[in-house]
């Protein structure tokens, strides 16, 4: 508890700026020296002095009557007992045994005898040191003595209490000196207010009013009458004080109560301290004063009354009315400089010449995700992603060539959860507070804007890639090659394939970046193709190798990492799934890669969709309900390819029609399903007794159209007779053939062909004519 009280003590000390200035000037501190004369008077002492007691030393502030010099604390007289904040009275110090031996009574540096010494205590209750009255020869001082010296104590004190409040007008001017223009401004300021605080103090002595237990006046100095103007009235009461010596409150108008009144209230409470009263006589000059005081006591602890010490601050608070009236001035620059660090919503960092933050505003530390504290003594470095170090490197030296000029850079910071935020710095070169080459940074999150740069890009890509596989669904291509591709080049993965099911497997039919094409897996759930296409729900991992399922859906793709499964969604129902994987691993799917995943996994789906309905309707177009063979539609169409394969090879092609015997009889005797039955049986015996490059098509009715690339016409009519033997139902069958010679168009050689068809009708059915 001691040691606590005594490093408050000190801090107290130091706090006064007290020790600094010692030793004191001649004449620097008048009304100081005039304090301590008049200690010497009030005492009959021929010796004063005002020492400050540090941790190690006693420091003479001031002396009357010697030459003073410091010494060290154990030697200090003072020292062995101003912490009790009682007066000390030895009438001989050399018979004192608690002083004998102390160098001041021994000669080694004084002939202290008669000895009194008055302790300075604060308001605070800090024992700063003590004020010192002594002889060369023995005595017996009276208690008025004492009393004396303890009110020129308080005026010590007083003096102490505006010279410390100097002192913080100055340090305030110092830190000013750090804010800009501002900062230039308010140091003038500061340094103009001390001027005329430094020429008041020099120029006005010190009021000092006092009064005894009763209330009266006992103490009116020169400075206090003049400044009341009027003089000391022994039968005026205490309640007449404030009308009959003008005393107000600080506005100058409002008239104080007597428990208002500093003497009263030091009388009353104890003590007072930095009160402000105006004291304005009628017809005279209107004085501001700064109040200290306390209530006295004798030794015994007797109440002798109260003593006040005022201080005129009538030209600084004049002053400080001019002041204001530049500080509105300044109100909007300091505003503005008070937004723009502490309140802006932008970020704004100071940084040292070692690029070291010395400040962050709130902006940049929500920004950063940190604190103050974590931010200050680093440097952006951490904060910065790696891909953007060589950005962070070259910004200084691109200060440098700058010549004052703003460097404007654009990087990322990594927040501590790993979220990554896009800004926009400004960098300016400012002076610290050495002419240090310091930087000033405005930061602007602009992570918003390049997602809407990159989402507007990404809507662009993902119309384009849309646009290109609906013009393949309007065409009637295969958009499954275009699916993959820009699927790819949208998300940046290594390989993209889309697998469709096939039965009850899932097979690849389109793939870029890997060659996995018309590799299969099982639809079950031991896969993680299977697993989707079974839910319906898209699946992400991270590291396939660490998932077995992925592992084994993936067996092609070994140098796979992260792979992310979406189904292909059309009338509620999965139509196929893209496999999309990238070569590094990651934590998690990128949003923006979900979206633009989805979007054309659901553009797919309506394309995949329409290319089965066109090959549904072609089919519908093309084939004939009944048999399910082609009809004279899709008779043509294929026919063009089997023109164009013999053209190629120089094969034969015959083209042969049949024609089953009596069908129209058949069908009146057995009924028109007999008859769609024996023309279904039939067309499936035909194909599956011809290979399958020939083709067979229904002509109409009962007649078909037979193509047999590669024979000529003795090999057809082998194959047709293998036709006329096998006609189901006990029926019969003509037919009649034509080997097309290259040259002729085709519909001749089919019309050749059914004039065959035609004699052998003729010649009594059931038998082949060419």
């Amino acid at each position: 508890m001691g040691d606590e009280r005594e490093r408050a003590r000190l801090a107290a000390l130091e706090g006064y700026g007290l020790l600094s200035d010692v030793p004191l000037a001649a004449g620097s501190w008048p009304e100081l020296d005039a304090v301590l004369r008049l200690a010497v008077q009030v005492s009959g002492l021929p010796n004063a002095t005002l020492n400050l007691i540090d941790a190690d030393h006693q420091r003479q502030l001031a002396t009357v009557g010697f030459v003073g010099c410091d010494s060290a604390r154990e030697h200090s007289m003072c020292g062995q007992h101003f912490l009790s904040g009682r007066p000390v009275v030895v009438p001989d110090a050399t018979r004192d045994p608690a002083y004998a031996a102390n160098p001041w009574v021994t000669g080694e540096l004084g002939d202290v005898r008669l000895y009194v010494s008055i302790p300075l205590v604060t308001a605070d209750q800090h024992v700063l040191g003590t004020l010192c009255a002594f002889d060369s020869e023995p005595g017996h001082p009276d208690e008025h003595l004492v009393a004396s010296l303890r009110d020129v104590a308080t005026v010590v004190l007083g003096l102490f209490e505006q010279r410390r409040a100097a002192r913080h007008s100055a340090d305030l001017a110092r830190q000013a000196q750090d804010q800009q223009v501002l900062a230039q401004l308010a140091a003038r300021e500061l340094e103009t207010r001390q001027e005329l605080l430094d020429a008041v103090l020099g120029s006005v002595a010190v009021g000092i009013v006092a009064c005894d237990q009763d209330g009266r006046l006992t103490v009116f100095n020169e400075a206090a009458r003049e400044w009341h103007g009027t003089e000391v009235l022994d039968d005026v009461p205490p309640h007449e004080w404030p009308r009959r010596y003008d005393l107000f409150d600080v506005d100058g108008r409002t008239p104080l109560r007597l428990d208002q009144v500093p003497l009263m209230r030091a009388l009353e409470d104890g003590h007072v301290e930095n009160i402000e009263i105006v004291i304005a006589p009628v017809g005279g000059k209107a004085t501001r004063a700064l109040c200290f005081g306390r209530a006295l006591t004798a030794p015994d602890g007797t109440a002798l009354g109260a003593v006040v010490a005022m201080a005129d601050v009538t030209e600084e608070r004049a002053q400080q009315a001019a002041l204001s009236r530049t500080q509105e001035r300044l109100a909007l620059s300091e505003a503005r400089f008070r937004s723009m660090f502490e309140d802006s919503p932008v970020g704004i960092g100071l940084s040292d010449e070692h690029g070291l933050f010395v400040a962050a505003n709130d902006a940049l530390c929500r920004l950063l995700g940190r604190s103050e504290s974590q931010i200050r003594g680093s440097s952006s470095l951490p904060f910065t992603h790696p891909d953007d170090a060589g950005a962070h490197r070259s910004a200084r030296t691109m200060l440098a060539d700058a010549n004052g000029a703003p460097v404007h850079v654009e990087k990322r910071y990594v927040r501590p959860s790993g979220e990554i935020r896009w800004v926009w710095l400004s960098v300016t070169r400012v002076d610290g507070p050495e002419g240090q080459d310091w930087t000033l940074a405005h930061i602007q999150d602009v992570t918003e804007r390049k997602q809407s740069e990159l989402e507007l890009r990404d809507s662009r890509e993902t119309l384009t890639a849309v646009a290109q596989v609906a013009r393949c669904a309007q065409a009637g291509t295969d958009p499954r090659p275009v699916v993959v591709s820009a699927v790819r080049d949208l998300v940046g993965a290594g390989s993209v394939a889309l697998v469709e099911p096939d039965g009850d497997e899932l097979v690849v039919t389109a793939c870029e970046g890997i060659d996995t094409m018309g590799v299969r897996t099982p639809t079950g759930q031991g896969t993680l193709t299977g697993l989707v296409f079974g839910t319906g729900e898209s699946a992400f991992i991270g590291d396939a190798r660490a998932f077995s399922p992925a592992s084994k859906a993936l067996s092609e793709l070994s140098n796979t990492r992260a792979v992310l499964c979406e189904p292909v969604i059309a009338n509620g129902k999965t139509v196929a799934i893209l496999l999309i994987g990238w070569l590094e691993p990651a934590e998690s799917l990128d949003p923006r890669i979900a979206s633009l995943v989805a979007t054309l996994a659901a553009e797919t789906g309506a394309a995949l969709t329409g290319a089965m309905l066109r090959q549904q309707l072609q089919a519908l177009a093309t084939t004939d309900p009944l048999t399910g063979l082609v009809n004279r539609r899709g008779w043509y169409e294929r026919l063009d390819a089997l023109t164009a394969r013999v053209r190629r090879t120089g094969e034969s092609l015959t083209l042969a029609v049949a024609d089953l015997d009596h069908f129209k009889k058949y069908n009146d005797t057995h009924g028109h399903d007999a008859g769609d039955e024996l023309l279904r049986e039939f067309a499936e015996r035909t194909t599956s007794s011809l290979r399958e490059i020939d083709l067979v098509a229904r002509w109409g009715g009962e007649e078909f159209a037979i193509a047999l690339p590669g024979s000529n016409s003795d090999e057809a009519r082998i194959a047709l007779d293998r036709l006329r033997r096998n006609v189901p139902g006990g029926q019969t069958c003509s037919f009649g053939l034509a080997t097309w010679d290259g040259v002729e168009p085709l519909a001749g050689c089919l019309a050749r062909a059914d004039e065959a068809l035609y004699r052998a009708k003729v010649s009594g059915r059931n038998r082949i004519s060419a």
